[in-house]
């Protein structure tokens, strides 16, 4: 099964880097694949880098007229990178709320391929737009929705297209959401939207979540690549986000 460790971090943009430095170091040693959000400052990045070393590999985001604030990082001595891009999912835009219009979204793409068993899999990091829970579940439109559905549908049409390219065995779509799979009408709009792809978080009735009470980050998996019972599940909390991430043993099936 050769089964490898991911962590998923959505980290604060407004955080001190040093706190982010410091977990990065703890995923680090536990995980030989993070995936972070919220890490667009130079300083933030600079962190990620600093505390993967030489042990890790680092993808960013290559746009930065782009919101890309997503980063992959993986150990060296597991993974070797065959590739990675990155996407502009929409053309829309929104407002924040005090201040001007955020910048045009993007997905950071990666292939990997496993030095234990000669497989490859497409992994992708997505940061959908904030404050849309109660709008998506009465089904009512605004800027923030439009970006939310355009940026899932053009980031998982880049995934896949990504995985064709290059022969992939298995596909990871990871990303900060912002709806609370929790909730029946959340997991089934995320499963109407990605119907090949399984929902990683096998048990979301916990104490707790990846904000507050709610999970809001999560994997979507497809392909000869699953997760390892119990699926994913929460780790230790981080100082440096309003997030707690989460961690999941993933195996080639």
């Amino acid at each position: 099964m050769n089964p490898f460790v991911h962590i998923h971090s959505s980290s604060r943009y407004d955080r001190g880097t040093e706190g982010l430095k410091l977990a990065a170091n703890k995923y680090n040693q536990d995980a030989d694949l993070v995936t972070y959000t919220e890490v667009e400052s130079k300083g933030r990045k600079a962190a990620v880098k600093e505390a993967a070393g030489d042990e890790f590999g680092c993808v960013f985001g290559a746009m930065p007229e782009l919101a890309n604030d997503q980063v992959i990082t993986y150990r060296k001595s597991r993974f070797k990178l065959i590739h990675s891009e990155t996407f502009k999912t929409s053309d829309f835009q929104y407002f924040a709320k005090r201040g001007p219009l955020f910048p045009k979204p993007a997905v950071v793409v990666a292939v990997l391929e496993d030095k234990e068993t000669g497989k490859r899999f497409a992994i992708s990091v997505e940061h959908l737009p904030a404050s849309v829970e109660g709008n998506l579940a009465h089904k009512s439109e605004t800027r923030r929705t439009v970006v939310w559905f355009d940026s899932f549908r053009h980031g998982k049409k880049y995934l896949n297209q990504t995985a064709r390219k290059y022969d992939c065995d298995g596909r990871l779509f990871i990303a900060d959401f912002n709806i609370n799979f929790k909730r029946l009408w959340a997991r089934t709009l995320v499963k109407t939207m990605a119907p090949s792809y399984m929902n990683l978080w096998k048990n979301v009735n916990i104490k707790g979540g990846t904000h507050g009470n709610r999970i809001i980050d999560a994997t979507l998996a497809r392909g000869d690549i699953g997760a390892k019972k119990p699926g994913a599940v929460l780790y230790e909390d981080d100082a440096s986000s309003d997030h707690r991430p989460y961690i999941e043993t993933l195996v080639w099936l």
